[in-house]
Order: structure tokens, then sequence, then C-alpha cells
């Protein structure tokens, strides 16, 4: 009944999980050697998808640690994976969303809002409202880096409009557009 212990997909599914509550936690070190053994695990079980969490979510911590040369390669490679076959569009959504955040940290606001075009598309056809204003909001604020006051003024209205319930949200928007 222990067979399910030596499943090397599920192994790779928990080290990935264990890489992201250590993340959490704090523990950036810990949370990359996980999801270094995840992304290995999954690549030699042939599980895209897993493979791509794992570096997404490496590629998270290495932005949060400001080190953009290493965060880029690991974003475009999940992207790859997500690409397929089978291609994933959800997923690319997401991590082209995490590039994106990536771009506008470093000031890069043109290819931050290029990256924003897909996930812009495929939430307003597939998600919530909630993703959908995160990334509205996210092309609002690229625009104004840009100094395109007007039409990130329109983004910042069309993230009200999307966020009903959403303060945090709400209140950036609301920011933006006196800023602008």
């Amino acid at each position: 009944g222990f067979k399910a212990l030596d499943n090397r997909e599920y192994m790779a599914n928990a080290l990935n999980a264990l890489g992201v509550v250590q993340r959490r936690a704090g523990n950036l070190d810990e949370a990359v050697e996980y999801l270094k053994q995840a992304a290995i695990m999954s690549r030699e079980q042939g599980q895209v998808e897993g493979e791509a969490t794992a570096l997404m979510n490496q590629a998270v911590i290495h932005k949060q640690r400001k080190e953009y040369d290493q965060a880029i390669p690991l974003y475009k490679r999940a992207l790859e994976l997500a690409a397929g076959p089978p291609s994933n569009e959800g997923m690319a959504a997401y991590i082209y969303n995490n590039l994106s955040s990536l771009y506008s940290d470093q000031k890069r606001y043109e290819l931050a809002l290029d990256a924003l075009e897909m996930p812009y598309q495929f939430f307003a056809a597939n998600g919530n409202k909630r993703e959908q204003a995160a990334v509205t909001l996210g092309m609002a604020t690229n625009l104004q880096g840009l100094k395109r006051y007007e039409e990130s003024i329109r983004k910042y209205r069309e993230t009200i409009v999307l966020s009903k319930e959403e303060l945090f949200f709400l209140r950036d928007a609301h920011t933006g557009i006196s800023q602008a």
C-alpha cells in the first residue's frame, strides 16, 4: 500500500510544494534547493507542467532577491515548456504576468507591457475578474511608467470595474489615477 511513496511524480509535486512553503516562510535558500530537485525530478518523468512550475517558483525567488539575470532565463524556459506540446495557456499566462512584474521592477516598462498582452487576452476569455484585474492593473502601472497617462487612466478605470471586492486593486487603481 506504500507504493505511492515511491511515485516520483508525487515526490516532484511534494518537493515543489515544500519549496513554496519554504519561500513563504522566508527560507529562500532551502526553497531554491527543493525547487531545483522538483524541476529535475519532473524533467526525468516527462512532467512538463511540474518542471515549468518548479522553474517559475525558482524565478519568483530570484526576482524577490533582485537577481534578475538568474530569474529571466528560468521564466523563459518555463514559457517554452508551457508552450508545449501539450500547450498550457493558463500556466503561460501566469508566467508572462510574473515576467512582466520583473521587467516593471527594472523599469523596462515597454517589455513589461508586451509581456502582459498574452495574459490580458487569455484572462479576458478564460479568467476570473481577479486575474483580469491583476493584469489590467499591471498594464496601467506600466503605461504610467511610460508617461502614457491617458491610456494608463483608462486601464486603471478598467481595473476598478473588474475589482468590485478586491480592495487592494481598488486602492492601487485609485492611487494610480491620482498620480497620473
